[in-house]
């Protein structure tokens, strides 16, 4: 179920509202002259490069431990509202995400 799991999630990255959640985030900024499109973390508020942020659900997608999990696990990762999809630093998902865990 794991490589399941990574394939659905890799595919998820070009989901289309995955990429209009980042658009949404980007910001243009003149820097030294060049022009850089920067992310705003929505937890934290700081402004970073792509590799530093990530697209997190708001609604916890959840595991996928058996095929009965299936459905509601891509249900729940291929949002077509871009409301239930927040761009977040990397730091700031892993405290999101660790506490999902704590709570389950």
């Amino acid at each position: 179920m794991g490589k399941l799991r990574s394939a659905l999630r890799n595919i998820s990255r070009w989901w289309k509202p995955f990429q209009v959640a980042l658009k949404v985030a980007a910001v243009r900024c003149n820097i030294g002259g060049r022009i850089r499109v920067l992310y705003k973390c929505s937890q934290c508020k700081r402004m970073l490069d792509r590799k530093s942020v990530e697209v997190n659900h708001i609604v916890p997608v959840g595991s996928l431990k058996s095929y009965s999990d299936l459905p509601g696990f891509c249900e729940r990762l291929f949002v077509e509202d871009i409301s239930l999809l927040e761009v977040v630093c990397k730091e700031c998902h892993s405290a999101i995400t660790s506490e999902q865990r704590k709570k389950v």
